[in-house]
Order: structure tokens, then sequence, then C-alpha cells
């Protein structure tokens, strides 16, 4: 007979939660929450898109070029802040940056919905 592995998974899963919140600020973990928040939305809209179709297309392009947008900026701020010796570049510059992006790429997604 097999023997289910569900309670090792769970107590190894576990483990590794505890070590991400042992070796990780309280600011990196915000900007990982944001990061699957705006992944999870993201594939919410293309769920949306499969199922219900993309009557507004330009809309539908631009919360997903907003979405992942957004999501890709916000991997690259997340790495910079947590490796700022290999950018040279302190938090502050690097956020001040991260919201020069974001206003341009949320403007010019304004600007693709017509």
């Amino acid at each position: 007979r097999l023997r289910s592995k569900k309670p090792e998974k769970r107590e190894e899963s576990m483990e590794e939660v505890g070590k991400y919140i042992q070796s990780t600020t309280p600011r990196v973990r915000l900007i990982d929450s944001f990061i699957v928040f705006l992944g999870l939305t993201t594939l919410l809209q293309f769920a949306y898109c499969v199922f219900f179709g993309t009557f507004p297309f330009n809309t539908f392009l631009a919360g997903i070029f907003a979405c992942g947008g957004t999501l890709t900026l916000t991997v690259n701020l997340r790495m910079q802040v947590t490796d700022p010796k290999d950018f040279k570049c302190s938090p502050k510059s690097a956020f001040a940056s991260y919201l020069f992006c974001n206003l341009i790429l949320h403007f010019i997604c304004c600007c693709y919905l017509g």
C-alpha cells in the first residue's frame, strides 16, 4: 500500500514559508504580495477574454498591458531593492524610477483606450 505524503509535503511547505518570512523584510514581502496580485489580475482578465470575448479589444489590450507592465516593473523594483549593490542605486531612487515608469506606462495605456 502506498502511504500518503500529504502531511510531509505540508510540513515542508510550512518550513519554506517560515524561512521566507524570516529571511525577507516586510517591504519585500509587500512587494511580493503585490506581484502575486498583479499576476492574478492579469490571469483573470485573460480568462474573461477567453470565456466572454474581446468585444472592446483595445480595452482588453490596455488592461493586459497595464497589469503585465506593472508586474514587470514591480519585479524590477524588487530586484533593485533586494540587491542594491548590483544596480548601484539606492532604494529611494529605484522607487522614484518605478513611479516614473509606471506613470508613463499608464499614460500610454490610457491613450490606447482611445
